[in-house]
């Protein structure tokens, strides 16, 4: 095989094609670029131009490089032999890919479950602040009639001096 001659976009970091650089060259010791390419989805025409320096590395590729073979380069920098990250990176079985199916179906029921939740914790919440805000009412309307209520107390109890005497509306008691 040839040396690999990928240069970068301008757009992409010196450092992220530093590391791009090293890890396409560690999987290129173990796997074929048509293995790689076919990992990744893409087709190896495109994915030789890349990695041959036709293309310039983009940081959309970057992503879908680490997004689809960054497990095959964590497992190899672990020691894996080629073979154990083959079968890894294999593609999912019919049955494999009908419980995948089926978790992603309840992963959604799920969410939509949660959204429902938030949407109804939202509507508690604003229901509170009304009920806060209808509690302040009364308490001020409670603070008035309360402060009404010591006044006319009060007079009462003039009045009752004033007709009564001091000693109030108590009555002799008969003997």
């Amino acid at each position: 095989m040839s040396p690999i001659k990928p240069y970068p976009s301008p757009r992409v970091r010196p450092a992220d094609f530093i590391k791009f650089r090293d890890d396409l060259a560690l999987l290129l010791t173990v796997f074929t670029a048509r293995e790689l390419a076919r990992w990744m989805g893409k087709d190896k025409g495109n994915f030789s131009k890349k990695i041959n320096g036709v293309e310039p590395i983009t940081p959309k590729f970057l992503n879908d490089f680490y997004r689809e073979l960054g497990p095959a380069i964590a497992r190899i920098k672990q020691g894996a032999a080629g073979y154990e990250v083959t079968e890894e990176m294999a593609e999912p079985s019919k049955e494999e890919s009908a419980v995948l199916i089926r978790y992603q179906v309840k992963l959604v029921e799920l969410m939509a479950g949660v959204e429902e939740m938030r949407e109804e914790i939202l509507e508690l919440k604003v229901g509170g602040d009304n009920m806060r805000v209808e509690l302040r009412e009364i308490k001020t309307v409670l603070q008035q009639q309360g402060a009404t209520l010591a006044e006319h107390t009060a007079a009462i109890h003039r009045l009752e001096a004033a007709v009564f005497g001091p000693k109030g509306t108590e009555l002799p008691q008969s003997a």
